[in-house]
C-alpha cells in the first residue's frame, strides 16, 4: 500500500499547472513595487523590467511579461 505522500505526488501529475494571472498579480502589488516596475520599463529599459518582474514572480513566463508590458503601456497612454 502506498503512503499518502506518494499518492499525492502521483496525483499531482494529473492536475493542470495553474496559470499566472500577471495583471491580477500586478494589481496586488503595493504602490512602491508598481512604481518600480513602471520605472524599470519606461526609464531603465525592457531588460531591467524583465529582471525586476522575475524577482517578484520567479515563475513568470515570456508571454506573461509581454502581457504586463502591453498593459503598462496602455496605462501610460491613458495617463498622458
Amino acid at each position: 500500500m502506498n503512503g499518502l505522500g506518494e499518492y499525492l505526488r502521483d496525483a499531482s501529475a494529473f492536475v493542470p499547472k495553474a496559470s499566472l494571472n500577471i495583471i491580477e498579480e500586478y494589481y496586488i502589488l503595493g504602490p512602491r513595487h508598481k512604481s518600480l516596475l513602471f520605472q524599470a520599463l519606461f526609464v531603465d529599459g525592457p531588460d531591467t523590467f524583465d529582471k525586476t518582474a522575475r524577482v517578484f514572480w520567479p515563475e513568470v513566463e515570456a508571454q506573461d511579461l509581454k502581457k504586463l508590458k502591453n498593459f503598462l503601456i496602455l496605462v501610460k497612454q491613458t495617463l498622458e
